[in-house]
């Protein structure tokens, strides 16, 4: 009779465990899927702030190129105002009239 008691408390005691086992099991497959849920929700946000560096990035290099066309053509003017300057402080004009036709000619002389 003790055999049979020892055998029914080894059979519980291994049922029990089994029970306990899948439980854990079952706790730790939900924490898993828990983990796995929010590991994709970052991922997502990950991508999203890449994309929207991505963006940035090509907007930025728009903007910085266009700044260097405008500031080439901005160079070019301002050269261009300050030879035309040089110019016209060295240029002298005169007025004289030819003497074969009579007309008033209009000459302009260059002094460096």
């Amino acid at each position: 009779m003790q055999h049979v008691v020892v055998a029914a408390v080894v059979v519980v005691v291994v049922v029990v465990a089994d029970v306990v086992a899948d439980v854990v099991s079952q706790e730790k497959n939900e924490e898993k899927m828990t983990c796995n849920m929010l590991l994709a929700e970052l991922q997502t946000k990950l991508d999203k702030c890449q994309n929207a560096t991505l963006a940035a990035d090509y907007q930025w290099t728009t903007v910085s190129r266009q700044l260097s066309q405008r500031t080439l053509v901005l160079g070019r003017i301002t050269m261009s105002v300050h030879i035309y300057c040089i110019y016209i402080y060295t240029a002298r004009t005169y007025i004289y009239r030819d003497a074969k036709s009579g007309t008033h000619l209009i000459r302009y002389a260059r002094f460096i």
